[in-house]
């Protein structure tokens, strides 16, 4: 749990210095801000470059294992 949430940290920095995201792009300007995530998300996994797609897999990786550690 804790590399991936150092590999999801690093990936961030990443994305965030070499990425260029499109200013425009679904949930951008969303009235309710987690409907946006929602919707940036999604998104991330079927259109952004590589870099941003990486990073979204493995927050969903991160998601996913915070599930099952709470549903024990």
């Amino acid at each position: 749990m804790l590399l991936l949430l150092a590999v999801q940290f690093l990936l961030g920095m990443v994305v965030n210095l070499f990425v260029q995201v499109p200013s425009v792009h679904p949930g951008v300007g969303a009235s309710n801000y987690f409907q946006g995530v929602v919707q940036g998300v999604a998104w991330a996994l079927v259109h952004a470059p590589l870099g941003l797609l990486v990073h979204a897999i493995v927050l969903a990786a991160v998601a996913y294992t915070i599930g099952l550690s709470l549903s024990r």
